[in-house]
């Protein structure tokens, strides 16, 4: 499977930007590409706690029947996507992304990531960098009793961005990165975060 990466970026005032401007300027930017998905944020049957993950566009046919009240639909322009969402307290709008626009030094290959906008109008608890369960191996693997048993950083979010894919690179060579900047622009003050896993 290799190793995933995710960036995040929450806004300190969530909702001061309209999403039709963010989506404007990195659409303008050819940062992020058509089509996209708009929908509940939160996995099929869980508690608001299971936020879905932005990769839930990629493969459409393989997502189980939505008894959301948003269900996921797929979309060709972001003006449906955001009507589709508009009145819903909770959603999410997500699109692919070349990895140009997230590395300051992409390589030949046609690589992309998912992006994806997060709206939780009541706030939504969230987690960065939850460790692994190795407590199945540790009688095997001694030292994995050692690894750490928090997340790196966990709050409650109204709004953030997250890029997911093989290719999202660590948080030092996202900074600077064409999206990056522009989020930068959008939002001035911001937290940025990283994770990856296997």
């Amino acid at each position: 499977m290799g190793v995933l990466g995710n960036i995040y970026c929450i806004p300190q005032a969530p909702g001061s930007v309209a999403w039709s401007g963010i989506l404007q300027r990195v659409a303008e930017r050819a940062l992020v590409r058509l089509p996209c998905r708009a929908g509940s944020p939160f996995a099929i049957d869980s508690p608001r706690s299971g936020i879905a993950w932005p990769e839930n566009w990629i493969v459409p046919e393989t997502l189980p029947k939505s008894t959301s009240n948003l269900p996921f639909r797929d979309f060709t322009s972001f003006d449906e996507a955001l009507a589709y969402v508009a009145d819903a307290a909770d959603a999410t709008v997500t699109m692919d992304a070349p990895q140009s626009s997230f590395q300051i030094y992409p390589d030949e290959r046609e690589l992309s990531a998912a992006f994806a906008l997060y709206r939780f109008r009541g706030g939504a608890p969230f987690r960065v960098g939850v460790p692994e369960d190795f407590s199945d191996l540790i009688d095997e693997f001694p030292d994995l009793a050692d690894q750490p048993s928090e997340p790196r950083w966990q709050g409650v979010v109204k709004e953030l961005i997250w890029i997911h894919g093989k290719c999202v690179p660590p948080e030092a060579e996202f900074r600077g990165s064409p999206i990056h900047k522009v989020l930068e622009s959008i939002w001035p003050g911001h937290l940025l975060l990283a994770d990856e896993f296997l």
